[in-house]
């Protein structure tokens, strides 16, 4: 079974569209050693995550499914940024 840290980082490459490591990396403002450090201790960078969202609301990351596997739905997320 995949790690927490292997789930979250499959759905966040799945919605930024990303393949590589690094590049994921690179968008969380890791450098790829901080980011692989992070990935051997299951520590996923939800500080990270969080602050990329706040940061780059164009991309329209759903954080709660890339931390959970659990969709918001449209209605929830209008609700929730209210």
């Amino acid at each position: 079974m995949a790690s927490f840290f292997e789930q979250a980082l499959l759905r966040l490459k799945e919605q930024l569209q990303l393949q590589a490591d690094k590049e994921v990396a690179s968008v969380l403002g890791l450098s790829p050693t901080a980011f692989n450090d992070r990935k051997k201790r299951d520590a996923f960078p939800e500080d990270k995550l969080l602050a990329l969202s706040v940061k780059r609301p164009e991309l329209k990351l759903d954080v709660t499914y890339i931390l959970t596997g659990e969709r918001v739905s449209d209605r929830d997320r209008d609700a929730l940024e209210r």
